[in-house]
Formats: structure tokens, sequence, C-alpha cells
């Protein structure tokens, strides 16, 4: 992204998608990349803004500033000619001491940009404020004690000990998580201070791509086969708490970790963080969750997890206070290869006000956490439970009890009429009609169950801004047996 543009990867090229709609796009790199996924940011120095990525199969792109291709052998990029393919060579506007088609990954430190080598440990960086010109390496392989290969490079703020500084966090594959502090390394061998290492941390090995790291507040979030770990839990420094979610990560890192061991390959793993929905989700791979595309979700101001259940999202990003996300490209249908625009609607498949035949009410399942009310000892039965809705219209769906930790069940729910309320600052006054605030829904329910433990499965259907607010229980208690 520059400039407010915004731009999407698929069929090995990048297309400018600012405009919305259904194209046709023309792709804007010289298609010689064998991957969708890249890496990327946005950098500013005194030559203008530009738009820096790389391929996980290897290749350094640049989108650059309108006018900047003057004096550039190869004719740098500007905002109307697409991507430049960035060299190696001597000249302005490559490459020097490495092959650039090695890159696989970028990130800014100390503003100076770092590259990761494709299947090494080793890194490479350029001077100060610059895009191209001398490349200087820098292995991080005498670290990794577990082996494996360089994945991610992080810039990690935070105060320790000696004040607020930005340190430079190495991920390698097989989890060893290195730290370097300093501002220059280039002077490392005249100044111990400049870069010199922080420590050596582990948090077992890591899932196939490079999108297993995401920045939160001010921690860092690495994904491997324990599930998510905070830097700041990691390395127990005085940033311990600033994890925004506290210990919730620790609460579906079983699960993480079971569904890791049987697709660690998959790069369809990753974790991301949606500040504007004050969530984060985790990716997790079709061959585990064998339900289509789904991801994990926590939102931090509720404090608990749930599961995007079959929503067909490879990835997301934010982009001026919205969030986009890239649609499974393998899928059959109106989904392949599209670019959604999330959570800012109260239906799915809605395409802004207009009343589409594909819209439809949204799925749900809520499934609490066992409880023994009071007397996990004694047998009890169930016969009636009142949940209560926040909402505009009555949810409609279907409830079970669960008994002694079985596991839920599939079930099928009736659907909903569109509803069609108007929307602020774009329906005529007059002509759309008010969609009202969500009132209280509670009614008692009748239900069959008997277990020293119970839950209940609610499956439903709804429109967006329907809170579940509430759960109560009639419990009728009996003997030990």
């Amino acid at each position: 992204m520059v400039n407010g543009q915004l731009f999407a990867c698929t069929n090995n090229n990048i297309y400018d998608i600012t405009a919305g709609g259904g194209g046709p796009w023309v792709g804007l790199t010289d298609g010689a990349v064998t991957s969708d996924y890249w890496t990327w940011r946005n950098f500013q120095n005194a030559a203008g803004s530009f738009l820096l990525a790389c391929n996980y199969e290897g290749g350094y792109y640049a989108y650059g500033a309108g006018g900047f291709s003057d004096g550039f052998s190869d004719g740098f990029a500007t905002l109307s000619t697409g991507f430049a393919h960035i060299m190696e060579g001597d000249n302005i506007g490559q490459i020097t001491g490495i092959d650039p088609d090695l890159f696989v990954f970028l990130m800014v430190w100390k503003r100076r940009l770092w590259f990761v080598e494709k299947n090494s440990t080793r890194s490479w960086y350029l001077p100060v404020e610059q895009i191209t010109g001398q490349a200087s390496l820098f292995d991080f392989g005498t670290h990794f004690r577990h082996g494996g290969y360089l994945v991610a490079l992080v810039n990690w703020t935070l105060d320790g000990g000696e004040g607020i500084d930005d340190y430079l966090v190495a991920v390698g594959s097989e989890g060893d998580i290195v730290i370097f502090k300093g501002y220059d390394p280039d002077s490392a061998a005249e100044d111990p201070n400049a870069f010199s290492l922080h420590g050596i941390w582990y948090v077992g090995p890591l899932p196939a791509g490079r999108r297993q790291v995401d920045l939160t507040g001010g921690d860092v979030w690495i994904l491997s086969v324990r599930g998510l770990t905070p830097l700041s839990k990691l390395v127990q420094g005085s940033a311990a708490n600033s994890d925004p979610v506290g210990g919730l990560s620790d609460l579906v890192n079983p699960l993480i970790s079971r569904y890791m061991k049987a697709s660690n390959r998959s790069q369809e793993w990753y974790i991301k963080v949606l500040p504007r929905e004050e969530m984060a989700v985790v990716g997790l791979p079709r061959v585990v969750v064998r339900e289509g595309v789904s991801q994990l979700a926590l939102r931090w101001a509720h404090g608990a997890w749930s599961k995007l259940a079959d929503l067909p999202i490879l990835s997301y990003t934010n982009h001026s206070d919205l969030i986009f996300g890239g649609g499974d490209p393998t899928m059959r249908g109106d989904a392949a290869g599209r670019v959604y625009l999330m959570f800012s609607n109260q239906q799915d498949n809605a395409a802004g006000k207009e009343e589409g035949a594909n819209r439809s009410s949204i799925r749900c399942r809520v499934v609490p956490a066992y409880n023994g009310f009071g007397a996990p000892g004694l047998l009890k039965s169930y016969p009636m439970v009142r949940p209560m809705f926040l909402a505009q219209i009555v949810p409609q769906g279907t409830i079970k009890i669960l008994t002694d930790y079985v596991a839920p069940e599939w079930k099928s729910v009736p659907t909903l009429p569109v509803v069609a309320v108007g929307i602020w600052d774009t329906d005529l006054w007059d002509v759309g009609e008010w969609g009202g605030p969500p009132y209280p829904i509670r009614r008692w329910l009748g239900t069959v169950g008997a277990g020293f433990a119970a839950t209940a499965q609610f499956d439903y259907i709804a429109i967006g801004g329907l809170t579940l607010a509430s759960i109560d229980w009639w419990v009728k208690g009996g003997g030990p047996l």
C-alpha cells in the first residue's frame, strides 16, 4: 500500500485494485515470481514514498514515487509503470553483493532495510535510508541452537531496562528466537554496544511459510507448535504484562498445538492482528479442521476465543481503517480469488447497500465451557435454559444440552429473511428504513439432558449486531449415582 492504494497478489502477479469492482486488472510485475505470498513494507526517504515487497520464492520489487525513475539504468518504477524488479549490479537502483532474487522477506530496523536470504540463516541489510545499493551480510546461523533457517526478522520496541529502544528479533524455523540490540551493525567491531546479542529463547518449531509473527501493541506474537507465544512473556522482561490479552493465548494453545502437529507444513497457518476489530486471527489449514478455510479469533474486549468457520479467507490486511481479506483461489464459485471488505456489513456476501441474491444471514454456534453448577459430583437434570439476546430481530436456531464433556454436534438451522435497513449517509432520507436499536430477547426453552456437568450448544442464524448477553439455567439436583 502506498498513497492510499490497495494491491492484491494472485496468479503470480500484483494488481492495483484500489478502484474495486470486477476488473479486468493489469499485472504490475514482470511475471517472474512463482508464489502469491509476499512480505511488504511502506518506506519513506528523501526521494519519496515506496512500497517494497519480497516474494516468498524470491525476488525484490519496488513501487516508487512518481518521477523517481530519472537516472536509473533499468527505468525504476513510477506510479504509472508498476513494480520494478530490482536486479543485482553496480548501477544506481541495483543491489551489490547479493542477488536480490534470493530475498524472500524484508523489514525495517533503525531506518535500514533488512532482507532474509532464501533457505539460509543469512540476512542482508542496506545503508541507512536506502532501498538499493551495497548489501552487507549478517548470519544468524551460529545462534540457532536447534538448526533450521531464518524465517523472519521483527522490530520490537520495548523498555529493556535501559530506556525505550528498538530490538532486532530473528526467528528461526526450528523455534530459536534471537534478539539483538544496538544501532549500527557496521560499527560493531569498534563499539560492542553498536550491535550486540541480547539473548536467545526457544518457542518450538514453526509451521511453513513466513506469516507466523505479528505485532500487537507493544508485543510480538509468535505462532509455533506450542501455540501462540507473546515475546514479552517468553523473555520475562519488564514488558511481561504488555500482552493485551494477558494469558488468554494459553486457553487455545493446546488446540493449536494438536492441529499443528498434523499440518505443520501447510502455509495456511498465520497470525494476524486486526486493531480496528480489537481482534487477532489464527489461520487454520483445511486438512485439520475439515470444514473449509477457518480461523480462530480472539476479541480482546471480550477476552474469549471463537472460530470463524468455513470463511474462505487465506489472508488479511489492515488498510485505511478498513480490513480486507483475500479469498481462497482454489475454491469453486464466486469466492475464488476475490478480495473482500471484512466485518463491515450485517450480512454475509453483501455488496454495500445492494440487495444481492447472494446475501445470507450469519450462521453462528455458541458452546460455552462445561459447568458443574456448584456440585460436580452430583448427577443433575437440565429441564430448561433461558438465553438472552440483544438483537433487532429474533434469531432462529436450535439448542441442545450436552453433558459430561461430549463434543459439539453438527446442526442445521433455518434461514432468516433478508432485513433491508437503511445505511446512514448513503440511502435517501424518508426512503431508507430505520433498523432500530437492539432490544433484549429472552425466553425459557424446554430442554432434555442429565449429567454431572453440562453446557448448551446454540446453533442459530442472525444479522450483525446480535449479542448473546447471558444464559440462565434451571437445574434439578440429584444424587451421586
